[in-house]
């Protein structure tokens, strides 16, 4: 009956630290309908067992004398539970205090270990017998249907002061592993545990208190200790007086559903936060983009373009400096500056910066990331290096030189890959650059370049001014330097004439006798053909017919012009000369391409000259044929025209292969029309 006494658990001594307090636990034994009490040792729970008033004893495995405890509990025929990892002998289970969700697994181990036969006929009276005929006489296709409905579906006594569930569906069973000897007898809310929260709780017992209808969605706790959602709907049963005597539960198991909404809602909180980063980036860069490029269009000379970009940039940045990069010392420094929060200039202090170890970690955040910055040191020396080798965006996150500066970026300023320069921007203490930002800095970066591409080539075409580049590479590969290693001597260019079989390339050859030349020639490949013009002993003249001449085709190919070619043990060395700097700049980059690391040498501006070089070249080269320009160069190559002569005549027809006469008759052909392009360059 509803009166007699529940089955009484007893605790014994101190529970696991890593349990729940013990309070706790004995508080959820009562809502679970047992009567708890607690001895505050081990001993002293022995000698509360002959009494024969204890059901179920809860011991901690590892307490001292838990083995006896265990032992005088069987003596007495009281069910034992041991909270450790491994049971003890003689103990009916054991649950591990650290598992998941502990004190939900204990309540429901010892509400089976007890199984008190008095509460179940106590359930079955409070039920009622016209309930249990109901149950009884139910078809055995509804007890199917119930039984087999895809959702879990609960009956519960309400007229008991513990409200126990008299049934559950296997779909129950299935959902949350706890068999229907575990499940009966007790009160839902042995499934609960800590991520259960109060309000669903709440609203089905004022559901039950007013005996309506109710839905929620709740967190509830499998027998494994792991948390699932459920959708739960109550609806009452009512006698045949109206009373409300049970209550129907229907669950089902919503948490794939629970997640999907939980994983939509972050998805929609990393959308909110980007739009609010990006609604930042917009009010920040607002107009900058547009304010660069209308001070690009505008700038008629590289130092009014620097003048008024760097302005603009410090305008929205905290600092920001902006300069051009000479290949020849590989050294950057600030040429343009602006400040607007900080109290001093970052630029003033930096110097000239060596860029030559460009060597620093790389991310993949839309640039490269320096995390690793000594917080002590300027971090722009890195950034520089990493810009000019990679091309792209390099920041300083967090860079910790300064306490009013947060991130540091160094961008590349360039035109189709040849870098120009760099500038460097800095932000407050509290403000980052992100991808996107980084994205609209490279594109500043290439406009800029535009810029200044745009002045270099307004500036070719209004004088004769033009850049030279001098730079040595490891050419070991070439022709003309395996010549120079097999006769171990230097070669230099003295120029380049058409040939009947190709180009042939006239060299003078130092530390080295024709002999030893003829001989090399004849062993390397790629020289097709060759001829000694000058037997000299001092710096013999040959004329080399090779198959390709790669350098020089990389020379034309930008738009520039071969001013002169050495070879020796130290590589190849090049002068080239053109209008453009960025024509310059981008051969540069095209040989280190092909041949690896190219030592620049020099990087200069050429004077303007009153009379167009560029106009009286073409002009020449217009009036002569192949043979007079073939004539009129080897002559000068092989000293034809000092005195004394270091060659005759004859001897140059001989490596022309035709008469003396003939020879004489295009060089002086040539000439003339040398001298006459002379005289109306400088009547003009």
């Amino acid at each position: 009956m509803v009166g007699e006494p529940k089955p009484h658990v007893l605790v014994a001594g101190p529970l696991p630290s890593t349990f729940p307090a013990t309070a706790t636990f004995r508080e959820r034994l009562r809502e679970a309908g047992l009567a708890e009490s607690h001895a505050d040792s081990v001993t002293g729970a022995g000698e509360r067992l002959p009494d024969g008033t204890v059901d179920v004893l809860v011991v901690a495995g590892d307490a001292d004398g838990a083995a006896a405890l265990v032992d005088r509990a069987n003596d007495h025929d009281v069910r034992c539970c041991v909270l450790d990892d491994a049971s003890l002998p003689g103990a009916d289970t054991a649950v591990d205090p650290a598992g998941p969700n502990p004190v939900a697994t204990l309540v429901g181990v010892v509400h089976e270990l007890a199984e008190p036969p008095a509460q179940a006929d106590a359930i079955g009276e409070s039920v009622g017998p016209a309930a249990v005929r109901e149950t009884e006489g139910t078809p055995p296709s509804t007890a199917r249907v119930l039984n087999e409905a895809p959702v879990g579906i609960t009956v519960a006594d309400v007229t008991h002061p513990d409200q126990p569930l008299v049934y559950v569906n296997d779909k129950f069973v299935e959902q949350t592993g706890y068999d229907r000897e575990i499940a009966i007898g007790r009160n839902c809310r042995f499934m609960q545990g800590p991520a259960t929260e109060d309000e669903p709780v709440r609203r089905m017992r004022e559901a039950i208190d007013a005996g309506e209808s109710v839905r929620v969605e709740l967190r509830n706790y499998d027998r494994s200790g792991e948390m699932f959602w459920q959708a739960v709907s109550l609806a009452p049963i009512r006698d045949e007086s109206g009373r409300v005597t049970h209550y129907a539960g229907f669950q089902n198991d919503i948490t794939q559903r629970k997640r999907a909404e939980l994983a939509a809602e972050r998805h929609r909180a990393a959308l909110a936060e980007e739009r609010e980063t990006l609604r930042t980036l917009l009010d920040r860069l607002d107009g900058l983009v547009e304010q660069v490029t209308g001070a690009v269009v505008e700038a008629q000379s590289r130092p009014a373009l620097g003048e008024a970009v760097c302005s603009r940039l410090g305008t929205t940045y905290a600092a920001a400096w902006l300069a051009t990069y000479d290949p020849a010392t590989e050294r950057i420094e600030p040429e343009w500056t602006a400040v607007s929060t900080l109290e001093t200039d970052p630029a003033a202090s930096l110097g000239s910066v060596p860029v030559s170890d460009p060597r620093s970690p790389v991310s993949t955040d839309g640039g490269t990331a320096l995390d690793g910055v000594d917080g002590a040191g300027r971090p722009e020396p890195a950034l520089l290096s990493r810009a000019v080798e990679d091309r792209t965006v390099a920041v300083a996150e967090d860079a910790g030189f300064r306490t009013d500066v947060g991130d540091v970026a160094a961008v590349p300023v360039t035109y189709r890959g040849t870098l120009f320069g760099l500038f460097c921007v800095y932000t407050d203490a509290d403000t980052s650059l992100g991808r996107e930002e980084r994205a609209v800095l490279a594109a500043i970066g290439r406009t800029i370049g535009v810029g200044l591409n745009a002045i270099d080539s307004q500036s070719s075409l209004t004088t004769d001014s033009g850049f030279e580049v001098e730079f040595t590479v490891d050419g070991s590969a070439l022709p003309l330097a395996r010549l120079a290693e097999r006769a171990d001597c230097s070669l230099r260019q003295a120029g380049v004439v058409p040939g009947d079989d190709g180009r042939t390339v006239l060299c003078t050859a130092a530390d080295a006798t024709a002999a030893a030349l003829r001989d090399a020639a004849d062993a390397v490949p790629g020289v097709r053909s060759w001829t000694c013009i000058t037997d000299r002993a001092e710096n013999p003249l040959f004329a080399f017919a090779l198959r390709d001449l790669p350098l020089l085709d990389a020379v034309e190919t930008h738009g520039l012009r071969l001013a002169d070619l050495q070879v020796d043990g130290g590589g190849v060395t090049v002068v080239a000369r053109g209008e453009q700097e960025a024509t310059a700049r981008s051969l540069v980059d095209a040989v280190e391409t092909e041949y690896g690391r190219v030592d620049v040498r020099g990087f200069r501006e050429r004077p303007a000259r009153e009379t167009t070089l560029t106009e009286f070249v073409v002009d020449v080269e217009e009036r002569l044929t192949d043979r007079q320009h073939r004539a009129l160069a080897t002559a000068i190559a092989a000293g034809y025209f000092e005195w004394p002569r270091e060659t005759d005549g004859d001897e140059l027809a001989e490596s022309f292969g035709v008469a003396r006469s003939t020879f004489h008759q295009h060089l002086r052909a040539a000439l003339r029309k040398l001298l006459t392009a002379f005289d109306e360059a400088v009547a003009r």
